[in-house]
């Protein structure tokens, strides 16, 4: 079973901050998961990246193609770096990590293989490297790097609220949706619901263009969406979200336009 990181955390603040922050971040642990047909392998893989980046990552290993594929981490779309051999058994890792890529478009993809045929055929996923096995530990290193500035470079920027003088630090990725009740925003994340005492507007003004505003009362993060369904969006947790008469078209616009950019 896979031990999942909790990407929320509180803060408490005793200087005189203002009560919203838009900020960079720079000191989130990325979350990885090797797989590979023998888990020793994935074993000294870990290792190997634990040494080189310490307190950096969160690596789950695994042999199972199928606790993988059903992994919070994929269902989510918090799984960042994915390490995985080309055959798993029966499984091949290329369509494994083809399927991934569907629903996880910014998880860095690194293929290790004793069958150099395959090499050819990793392309169609974007991989960042393969690495010839045995796994050498230099080239594991280079691959890892430069996923990692991959990572760093993307939009991975939180948000700060203010509750009763505690600041609260939400990952923009981690949010699921907010709604306004009252005098109210409820942001929903992927590990807790909190209220705070703003107006959806202010929250809004705050979010990157992938959070949709479908409801006057609703602003939802499209990576978390699986379908729109008549007059209300299906998210990947099984939620349903309302969508208002007035802006199903401009909905639907939006997320045709968003899965284009992916």
């Amino acid at each position: 079973m896979f031990k999942i990181h909790r990407l929320y955390t509180e803060y408490v603040i005793c200087d005189i901050l203002s009560s919203i922050y838009y900020q960079k971040d720079d000191t989130r642990m990325y979350n990885v998961i090797i797989c590979d047909h023998h888990l020793v392998t994935s074993i000294q893989i870990e290792r190997m990246i634990r040494a080189a980046f310490p307190n950096q990552f969160d690596i789950f290993t695994t042999d199972n193609p199928r606790l993988l594929v059903n992994s919070r981490l994929v269902k989510m779309s918090e799984l960042d770096i994915l390490i995985i051999d080309t055959e798993i058994g029966n499984y091949s890792g290329i369509s494994i990590a083809e399927s991934i890529r569907r629903s996880n478009p910014s998880t860095q993809i690194i293929f290790e293989s004793i069958h150099h045929e395959y090499a050819q055929d990793i392309f169609r996923v974007s991989p960042v490297y393969f690495i010839n096995k045995p796994v050498d530990q230099e080239v594991l290193i280079t691959a890892v790097s430069i996923s990692l500035d991959h990572l760093k470079s993307a939009d991975f920027d939180y948000i700060l609220l203010n509750r009763n003088g505690r600041i609260y630090q939400f990952y923009v990725r981690d949010i699921l949706y907010i709604e306004s009740s009252k005098r109210k925003v409820i942001v929903h994340s992927s590990s807790l619901v909190l209220d705070f005492y703003y107006r959806l507007d202010e929250v809004e003004a705050l979010l990157p263009v992938s959070f949709l505003r479908c409801h006057q009362s609703y602003l939802v993060n499209m990576s978390c969406i699986r379908f729109f369904v008549q007059n209300r969006l299906l998210l990947k947790t099984g939620e349903y979200i309302p969508v208002s008469q007035s802006r199903q078209s401009r909905v639907r616009k939006q997320i045709e336009e968003y899965s284009q950019s992916k």
